[in-house]
């Protein structure tokens, strides 16, 4: 591990030990201390089983929830950072064509009055689906619109024949999944810079 974490060099851009289980082995800790990684925190691994209802967003009718082709790219990638009020370039790889066009993966924009307010991403594999990049512009959140782009990516997994969603999310998200039947798997500790 020590070899490992000595081997990242590109200090611009933020970075983060995540482990598997609890407790942490203290010279794990002693290495993310040493490199700068002195705040920690758990991330909740969180699980559904898919079925035919896989919930339902109540959104006014001037919001549509869409999937993003690759010519929509940079539209992703602008709402994608926005949302984690990261640089446009920290968010690039995830809105890249091939990736927004490969197999089992689908990227999704929430718009109201088309304006993008809230992303999400599925990969998809052999009955099972991640969900990733749940995020809200921060002048729409707490409007349902992250709930939204959650439902989409599980209503499309399931309809392409995925039986089981997992996610990591904020502790403080953790509220948003519960309610859409997702449970807590595993506790995963986190070490990132400040």
């Amino acid at each position: 591990m020590s070899s490992l974490a000595a081997s990242y060099d590109n200090e611009a851009l933020p970075w983060s030990i995540q482990l598997r289980s609890a407790p942490v082995n203290s010279g794990i800790a002693q290495i993310a201390a040493d490199r700068g990684l002195t705040v920690s925190f758990t991330l909740p691994f969180m699980i559904k089983h898919l079925g035919a209802d896989n919930g339902r967003a109540l959104l006014p009718g001037n919001i549509i929830v869409r999937r993003v082709p690759a010519q929509d790219r940079d539209t992703y990638n602008t709402a994608l950072a926005s949302g984690f009020e990261a640089p446009g370039e920290a968010c690039k790889g995830f809105s890249a064509p091939h990736i927004l066009s490969a197999k089992g993966m689908t990227a999704f924009l929430v718009e109201e009055s088309g304006i993008p307010v809230a992303t999400s991403f599925r990969i998809a594999v052999n009955g099972h689906v991640g969900v990733f990049n749940i995020s809200t512009l921060p002048a729409y959140r707490r409007r349902g619109y992250a709930r939204a782009a959650t439902i989409a990516v599980l209503q499309h997994a399931y309809a392409q024949g995925a039986r089981t969603a997992f996610l990591h999310c904020t502790p403080a998200a953790r509220g948003v999944y519960a309610s859409l039947g997702f449970v807590t798997s595993e506790e995963w500790p986190v070490y990132a810079t400040p």
